[in-house]
């Protein structure tokens, strides 16, 4: 048996994101007076998404809302790099071929990393 949980069929997952700016102005829409059941009407999501929105982006506006996006995928990305360690090691490898001044910071941990496995 095959669920589409509510998606429709032949659409990619890109078709489902929403911009910052989109999210921005959901919540605009939701404070001067709409509720929330339309705003996620007219924007296909339920009404329970317009409240986790507002939740984590209430108050920001379209940049503010870009630069919380992009430090979550740089942490995210940060996450990924302390939990494997090869991962660690290739960046290493690559800031030293670098002429950056936290070069020895990464040599260090390098060679911390090596001793380690």
């Amino acid at each position: 048996m095959e669920y589409d949980f509510g998606r429709r069929k032949g659409r990619s997952d890109v078709d489902w994101k929403h911009s910052e700016a989109q999210i921005v102005e959901a919540l605009k829409q939701v404070d001067a007076g709409r509720t929330a059941a339309e705003v996620g009407r007219e924007r296909r999501v339920s009404k329970y998404t317009i409240y986790a929105w507002k939740a984590k982006y209430g108050g920001l506006d379209v940049s503010e809302a870009q630069r919380l996006r992009q430090l979550e995928d740089e942490n995210r990305w940060l996450k990924k790099l302390v939990a494997d360690p090869n991962l660690g090691k290739e960046v290493a490898k690559f800031a030293r071929s670098l002429s950056l001044p936290c070069n020895s910071f990464l040599i260090g941990l390098s060679a911390n990393s090596s001793e380690a496995t």
